[in-house]
């Protein structure tokens, strides 16, 4: 019985202490136009290369995704956007949507 209490306690220990290492803390390091090594540095690598696209004028776009700890309490997703392999904007999923789908009028391959 006392072992499960230990057990227990250094659970709550490692989900308390993993907070540190939620990727919303390392986000005051992230400034606009830093590149990918930059990033990493920072932040760490990616969990995910989100999505990604390559425009008919050589442009890139793409989002690296961060996930929290797994015994998070905070179970936010960041996601970092670079354009030409520079940070434009980052946040939570959805927060930094700018616009409205309804001013798209039709799909275009090149960003101009």
């Amino acid at each position: 019985m006392k072992s499960l209490q230990v057990i227990m306690v250094a659970a709550l220990l490692t989900g308390l202490g993993s907070g540190c290492r939620h990727p919303m803390r390392k986000l005051t390091n992230v400034r606009l136009g830093m590149e990918p090594s930059a990033v990493k540095q920072a932040m760490g690598s990616p969990y995910s290369v989100r999505a990604s696209k390559v425009f008919e004028n050589e442009e890139t776009t793409y989002v690296w995704e961060y996930w929290p700890p797994f015994f998070s309490l905070n179970d936010q997703k960041v996601h970092i956007v670079f354009e030409n392999d520079k940070v434009v904007q980052w946040g939570i999923p959805g927060d930094y949507n700018t616009g409205s789908y309804s001013s798209i009028r039709e799909y275009k391959e090149s960003k101009k």
